[in-house]
């Protein structure tokens, strides 16, 4: 009796069993084949390794994904240097949807780095191109962004913003249907891109408000989509969403840095950014 249940046991299906948390690779840079150096990118399975879970931001994220079940996902870890920005500063540069034009990634399929939005400016609700959006004094809002992208070509994306207990979180999706040359590979709303950015050390305890714009900062990222697997579009597709996430957060870098104070203003002078800074 015993040597079967024993059996039984092993026979058990994993699911049954306690897992494994997943690790998160330490944050960082690594350098590619051409010397270009780029974040650490992570696959993603069931469960996001990387993505805070004791902020109210970093949980929304962690549902979204779970309620998304992609096909492919990956994660990315690194830090923003102190550089006496505030929140409401890094809040503000994240709404200048038109920096996002010009951003550069390196393309597998043409060996080399290539410009991942050529172009890249606001629109409103009838598609009409507008003026950067500003932030809302409430720390919510959504706006609206049409992009040209090199892989995906010309598409409208919705830019999800939210600001609470010192932390930023961007979170963009699809409108339409995304193609790779005429082949359809992501449907409207099956691309989740998820930027948030997080107070040093963030605890249930909250963050300390006196550290704002002098305490290096996390930047966590997420991009998942359900998109084809096992065809011969499946290196193509997770290429694509790997090199987009890397822009992303670069991204994330070059905004903070139009916003970084000189010393003497991370005091009681570190307020808001202006509209100027912001724009860069």
């Amino acid at each position: 009796r015993a040597l079967l249940a024993a059996g039984l046991f092993l026979l058990m299906p994993a699911a049954g069993r306690p897992e494994t948390a997943p690790t998160c690779l330490p944050s960082g840079r690594v350098v590619g084949a051409d010397g270009r150096e780029f974040p650490t990118v992570q696959r993603a399975d069931r469960t996001l390794a990387c993505m805070p879970d004791d902020l109210a931001l970093g949980r929304e994220v962690h549902e979204r994904f779970a309620s998304l079940l992609p096909s492919h996902a990956f994660e990315t870890h690194g830090e923003l240097p102190a550089n006496g920005a505030t929140t409401a500063d890094l809040y503000e540069a994240l709404h200048a949807i038109s920096s996002l034009q010009g951003i550069r990634y390196f393309s597998v399929l043409h060996r080399g780095e290539r410009e991942l939005f050529r172009a890249a400016h606001a629109i409103d609700g009838r598609g009409v191109a507008t003026d950067d959006p500003v932030p809302d004094p409430g720390g919510s809002g959504v706006a609206y962004a049409l992009v040209d992208d090199a892989s995906f070509g010309r598409a409208p994306y919705r830019l999800e913003y939210r600001t609470a207990d010192d932390a930023i979180l961007l979170i963009v999706s699809n409108l339409l249907p995304l193609r790779f040359l005429v082949v359809p590979l992501i449907d409207a709303e099956r691309l989740l891109i998820a930027l948030l950015i997080t107070p040093e050390g963030p605890s249930a305890a909250g963050p300390d408000p006196a550290a704002d714009g002098v305490a290096p900062r996390h930047v966590y990222g997420l991009v998942a989509a359900v998109a084809p697997s096992n065809t011969f579009l499946e290196p193509v597709v997770e290429a694509s969403l790997r090199s987009r996430l890397a822009a992303m957060q670069d991204w994330i870098l070059a905004r903070a840095a139009t916003v970084a104070r000189p010393e003497s203003g991370t005091g009681s002078e570190a307020g808001a950014g202006s509209a100027g800074a912001a724009q860069g």
